[in-house]
């Protein structure tokens, strides 16, 4: 039985009509036009499929590493929510750093851990970007001093 990164791989793929397509086709496409991930997700996607052989990339253009005819495809087809809990964990350090500036929040500004989770959330949603950018963003909305978790977010972003 195929992977849940198979399944997308090949739905792209067969969609497209193409053997080869562009990295930036590949994630716009499940971002933009499918709608499936974020932008930041769906780059960690494919990125995630170069690194465990799923797809080749050569300069900017990708293939599948596998025979994308064998894989069949259901009728209405969309990838399950838990992708990334099941295929690719968050590294230690972004866990930590998000973890770290959430603790921190909650001391300051003494909201639930939760509710300052939902915001987070909220704010990653709302601007398109990552979980430890929108802790950042709110940092700054409630005046708590970010500046010891800066090199570890550049890290992590770099």
């Amino acid at each position: 039985m195929p992977s849940q990164a198979e399944m997308i791989i090949t739905y792209l793929f067969k969609r497209s009509g193409k053997k080869s397509i562009s990295y930036s086709e590949f994630y716009l496409t499940l971002s933009m036009e499918l709608n499936w991930f974020t932008p930041d997700k769906a780059k960690k996607f494919v990125d995630f499929a170069i690194e465990n052989n799923l797809l080749l990339k050569n300069e900017d253009i990708v293939n599948a590493n596998f025979d994308i005819s064998k894989v069949k495809i259901p009728l209405g087809y969309s990838p399950s929510g838990d992708l990334f809990v099941v295929e690719k964990e968050e590294s230690k350090l972004e866990k930590n750093v998000l973890e770290d500036i959430v603790d921190d929040l909650v001391k300051i500004i003494q909201k639930g851990k939760n509710e300052i989770l939902k915001e987070i959330s909220d704010v990653e949603s709302e601007k398109n970007i990552t979980k430890e950018l929108a802790a950042l963003l709110l940092c700054k909305k409630y005046n708590v001093d970010f500046d010891k978790y800066i090199l570890d977010i550049e890290n992590l972003l770099i």
